[in-house]
């Protein structure tokens, strides 16, 4: 168990500069020994996307009631999972609680925490309301968390033991586990309060979306989307992009979250496209890379990605999924210093872009917590010398009803 004494330590040693206000305020002592060790002691209650759904699809549409329901149960459950999450930080080696980017992140949380905890249970609909426009703030300032979560374990990693780093590679990876599950809720939440809202002014709630949901939300044009948005991004980094040529004979649909999808495809797109400029940016023509939609009997839909850039080195496939371990630090065992020099120079690690191409070291082991998180999964097969595919898969309806939040 944990001591109010090393808790004290954590605290004061990472919350120097945050002001306080008042009792309860980050400063006061008392109030976490008692608060966030007793939430913490909670455990979490995961809410099967089944039960979620079922607020939505109510006979009479979203009511007062389940808007309440939804409310009190999230206002409990996001304090019990911050504070866990606030305690897995204090689990941490001193060298990574004493490196600027976690310290930032642990202030978020610990910000996100005393908000929550300064509100009321909610008991009336004013209650939810105000709890609704609460998340939506708290999202909204966690958004860049992970950039600075990465910046700290790339200090860390530069100083740590290889039983350090494997410590710290399981405190992220649940960490991010635990993430996603408050920040779809927390979404969910929102978009639930916004379809009621809606529901009440126009007398109905939007077709097929359920919450941050979309009922039969048709992946080509999530790909499209994808597409685009990584194109921009190439064009900006080096003047030009490959063509992404998208092959969908069944015009595959899905039960999914269009965003959620969108971000592991801008991720993995991101990759390929770059890997195909380095390598083949003197030709005159790009070789495409190719994205093949199909749908099985069972209703699971799988993408591949197919590109030639050039595959990865076995020193690259050892670090493919871990945390912090970016592709960009790699680029001088490809024998392109020169870009690497430009890269770092251009996006320095104190000033990082979130529309870069590269450099996070979050993108593939975010990608896949993504998509394992709703029930799918993403590998990788490498043709070392010539390129990847890339694997998305992503089950029907009723497999991810039983997945819980």
């Amino acid at each position: 168990p944990l001591s109010s004494a090393m808790l004290r330590r954590t605290i004061a040693a990472m919350c120097r500069g945050v002001r306080a206000e008042g009792a309860g305020s980050i400063f006061d002592f008392d109030f976490y020994d008692q608060t966030i060790l007793r939430y913490s002691a909670e455990r979490p209650r995961p809410l099967p996307l089944g039960d979620m759904i079922s607020w939505y699809r109510c006979e009479g549409g979203i009511q007062e009631a389940h808007v309440l329901q939804c409310a009190r149960y999230l206002h409990r459950e996001l304090l019990v999972r911050l504070a866990r999450t606030l305690m897995a930080f204090e689990r941490q080696p001193l060298v990574v609680l004493t490196c600027p980017g976690i310290v930032t992140a642990f202030k978020e949380y610990l910000n996100s925490f005393h908000s929550l905890v300064g509100i009321p249970a909610p008991e009336t609909l004013a209650d939810a309301l105000a709890l609704s426009d609460l998340l939506n703030a708290l999202v909204a300032n966690t958004a860049r968390l992970l950039n600075s979560l990465s910046e700290g374990l790339r200090h860390a990693r530069e100083v740590m033991t290889g039983t350090e780093i494997d410590r710290m590679d399981e405190f992220v990876h649940l960490f991010i586990g635990h993430r996603l599950s408050r920040r779809t809720l927390a979404a969910n939440y929102t978009a639930l309060v916004d379809h009621f809202k809606q529901s009440l002014e126009e007398g109905r709630a939007p077709k097929n979306e359920v919450g941050v949901f979309h009922t039969e939300c048709l992946i080509g044009a999530v790909v499209d989307a994808a597409a685009e948005e990584t194109q921009e991004m190439c064009e900006a980094e080096f003047g030009q992009f490959p063509e992404i040529k998208i092959e969908d004979p069944t015009e595959a649909r899905l039960f999914c979250v269009p965003a959620n999808l969108q971000a592991i495809l801008v991720e993995t797109l991101k990759n390929s496209m770059k890997a195909t400029v380095e390598r083949h940016g003197d030709e005159l023509v790009l070789p495409a890379v190719q994205c093949r939609i199909a749908s099985s009997p069972n209703g699971t839909v799988f993408i591949r990605l197919s590109d030639q850039g050039g595959g990865l080195l076995k020193e690259q496939e050892a670090s493919l999924w871990r945390y912090g371990v970016s592709g960009a630090t790699l680029l001088d065992k490809l024998g392109r210093k020169k870009e690497q020099d430009r890269y770092e120079s251009q996006f320095g690690i104190r000033n990082m872009d979130a529309n870069r191409l590269s450099g996070y070291g979050f993108g593939l082991p975010l990608s896949k917590a993504r998509a394992n998180y709703f029930g799918g999964e993403l590998w990788i097969r490498n043709l070392e010398g010539f390129g990847t595919d890339t694997f998305i898969s992503m089950p029907p309806a009723p497999v991810r009803w039983r997945v819980t939040m």
